[in-house]
């Protein structure tokens, strides 16, 4: 076939071992196991690393295996596409002009047909960048990421306007009808839309740098090297970092020592040592928190207060600032080991001062803790209590719109001050984490992507005896 899109395992992908009832595939020295129902599926897995057409791939399954394997076959593909081991190669005569590499299992590769006489929509959070020698196109509302191997592709692909129509995008090429091609393969991978299926999905309510940020920043399918660098490691990222401290920018000095140290002692010193003794405690002891603590702790940092109607809208107060008393901020507590309270992913409600059980899956919560602990550099033991943090981002959008993002991100630094120093005070070992794991956030909440924003997290330890 001249033209054709071909579903291949990624170039770091192997098949180690398969049998009529099993495969194992490996990535990034992991072992992945997958079951094999049907004798098709063996067959397509034995070919993806030479890459099959996607359509015979579909044709050939339904022939062997008949509806129930197709429907396993489609289960699979989101399967393998949610641990990223495979993509789409879109092939033009013998050229592969483009690469799609889906990311999450919410990827979703239609059957559609581009027509002529229909309009289109393209995806407006859209960012382009060059890797090596191609150019790189990544959609997180489609869930891809599309490597363009081809200069006249993407240059096709700059010429689009928010509204495409049959002939603003010609591209002519000897012997085969690249135009339809390429708007075939876009239309199926979610770039672009039909405008009676077009809404505005989810993450409308951030601008496209806003998603990008947050996408790059956290840990998501997007992003490259989030984490805690260790010192020492031969490659540093910065060869000259930053001085500690700036040299002195005038000759001019006022020193202000000493009329610290004397008011300091004319005032009441309780908020003040607190605050002084304010530290991150990467090692805590190993007895649990007690229920009665974490209660206390969620309570003083999160309780709501001064909650009025303004407009058709309910405002609060809470112990730290929040923009416009909006207070977007919703916090789950990963208990993994808290007394009197199960091991579990549970909901704090500020309302009803409650927790919720969401989630009890111990693979889960394993996995949560080990990547809470490699952010925070790798060697510290695992903590009582993890607080994840997310944000509401509609609950400021009506009053903030552009603005909202960057307001919630100064809110959830607020609060993350706020929680030191009760721990502090409670004598307690806190430790703020930057980072925050999307993935493992939906299947550990159920939430949406994008209806709640993942934007870090807060370990809570009980203090070794001093």
């Amino acid at each position: 076939m001249e033209n054709h899109t071909c579903l291949s395992f990624c170039s770091d992908v192997e098949l180690v071992n398969i049998s009529n009832q099993k495969a194992t595939l490996k990535k990034d020295n992991q072992l992945i196991s997958i079951a094999l129902q049907f004798s098709s599926i063996n067959w397509v897995l034995r070919n993806l690393s030479a890459g099959i057409d996607f359509h015979h791939l579909e044709e050939t399954v339904l022939d062997q295996s008949g509806p129930g394997g197709l429907a396993y076959f489609y289960t699979l593909f989101k399967l393998l596409c949610d641990s990223r081991l495979v993509n789409l190669k879109l092939i033009i005569g013998d050229d592969t002009v483009a690469i799609a590499y889906p990311m999450s299992r919410r990827f979703d590769y239609s059957n559609d047909q581009f027509s002529p006489n229909k309009q289109y929509f393209l995806e407006e959070c859209i960012c382009i960048y060059p890797d090596d020698n191609t150019l790189v196109l990544e959609c997180p509302p489609a869930w891809v990421r599309l490597s363009i191997r081809n200069e006249r592709i993407f240059q096709e692909l700059s010429q689009f306007s928010t509204t495409i129509n049959q002939g603003s995008n010609t591209i002519s090429k000897p012997g085969c009808d690249t135009e339809s091609v390429v708007n075939n393969f876009l239309l199926r991978i979610g770039i672009i839309h039909k405008s009676d299926s077009y809404a505005a999905g989810k993450g409308k309510d951030l601008t496209m740098y806003e998603t990008m940020f947050h996408l790059h920043t956290h840990k998501t399918p997007f992003a490259h090297n989030v984490g805690a660098y260790i010192l020492g490691d031969n490659s540093s990222p910065n060869d000259n970092p930053s001085p500690p401290f700036k040299d002195p920018m005038s000759d001019t000095c006022i020193h202000l020592s000493n009329i610290i140290r004397q008011t300091d002692q004319q005032s009441d010193t309780g908020f003040f040592d607190v605050l002084n003794k304010r530290k991150t405690i990467r090692t805590g002891s190993s007895q649990p928190i007690s229920l009665s603590e974490l209660a206390l702790f969620l309570y003083r940092s999160f309780n709501n207060k001064d909650i009025k109607e303004k407009n058709g809208d309910i405002l609060f107060r809470r112990p730290y600032p929040s923009g416009g008393a909006r207070q977007e901020l919703e916090i789950y507590v990963l208990a993994n080991d808290v007394d009197k309270l199960d091991r579990g992913i549970y909901h704090y409600s500020s309302e009803k001062q409650a927790l919720y059980i969401l989630n009890k899956n111990e693979q889960l919560i394993d996995e949560y803790i080990l990547d809470a602990v490699s952010v925070m550099g790798g060697e510290a033991p695992p903590p009582n209590a993890l607080l994840l943090m997310a944000t509401r981002i509609r609950r400021l959008t009506t009053a903030y719109r552009g603005l909202s993002y960057r307001i919630s991100l100064m809110n959830a630094g607020a609060a993350l001050q706020t929680m030191y120093l009760i721990a502090t005070a409670m004598k307690l070992a806190p430790c703020a984490i930057g980072s925050a794991n999307t993935q493992l956030f939906e299947l550990a909440t159920g939430v949406e992507p994008f209806d709640e924003l993942p934007i870090g997290g807060f370990a809570l330890s009980r203090t070794i005896a001093q």
